[in-house]
């Protein structure tokens, strides 16, 4: 057993004495951090919680015979509850949405990274410079600097195939689509809740939308369908999973799909 405490509230989980990030604990009692780690000045991965000890970072007080470690707020900077409100929600919805993974993300916890940015330069999937989606059509670095200042959490989602073997193609295939279609299916149902303006989507992989993208000669035909991937952002996708807790690598011949969504703030 653990038990979480932050302020007058506690919270006692399940616990068989397996390392377990701090993160993924809170998730499950319903907090989540509040500010930034004081370690590494960004939100970071919280250390895991091994049996009577926070691994490298900080010696956890024992909660008493048979209760655990006891996780107090000072560990991550302070914590602050979820409860009922619009994360708690976010995260039961994407779960519904059928996701294999889900994890809270926090916006501050983002690294818009230009060498990341430049790999589609290589043009492996030949999208760059001929899909709305894609670099260097889709907006800046320093735009989606600028503009996730107005976003605050969030929540990541996984979808994971299994493939046959390492060259199934189709299997490949189909995940994706399914990994859009459940990303498309929650997106839809969070724009109807708070408004097209107050959710921010980051897909996987380049759109496909259209069999052919109207890219760069003409306006793309469904602009309010436009979901720009994570990777075209700049972001490392295996880095941000690891900073929210969340497994990017399921195991031998299977193929995961990453994308994330965020809310403004003050919702």
């Amino acid at each position: 057993m653990i038990r979480i405490t932050n302020g007058d509230r506690t919270t006692e989980l399940a616990w068989d004495g397996a390392p377990v990030s701090v993160s993924r604990l809170l998730e499950r009692a319903g907090l989540h951090p509040d500010r930034p780690c004081s370690r590494r000045g960004a939100a970071a991965v919280c250390p895991p919680v091994r049996a009577g000890a926070g691994g490298d970072h900080r010696r956890l007080p024992g909660g008493g015979a048979g209760r655990g470690p006891r996780i107090s707020g000072a560990l991550c900077g302070g914590y602050a509850a979820l409860g009922g409100d619009g994360m708690t929600e976010l995260l039961t919805m994407a779960r519904d949405a059928g996701f294999e993974e889900t994890a809270l993300l926090h916006a501050a916890q983002l690294v818009f990274r230009p060498e990341v940015r430049e790999m589609c330069r290589a043009d492996r999937c030949s999208s760059y410079g001929r899909n709305w989606c894609c670099p260097p059509a889709c907006p800046s670095l320093e735009e989606m600097t600028r503009r996730m200042k107005d976003y605050g959490d969030g929540v990541l989602v996984e979808t994971v195939g299994v493939m046959a073997d390492d060259f199934d193609y189709e299997a490949i295939m189909a995940a994706e689509a399914l990994h859009k279609e459940r990303l498309r299916r929650l997106t839809q149902a969070l724009y109807a809740l708070y408004g097209r303006e107050a959710v921010l989507p980051m897909g996987a992989g380049t759109c496909r939308r259209c069999a052919s993208c109207t890219c760069p000669h003409a306006p793309c035909r469904f602009p309010e369908e436009q979901v720009v991937s994570m990777e075209a952002y700049g972001l490392l996708v295996s880095q941000v999973c690891q900073d929210c807790g969340a497994a990017y690598y399921h195991g031998p011949r299977t193929m995961t799909y990453v994308s994330c969504v965020f809310l403004r703030r003050g919702l």
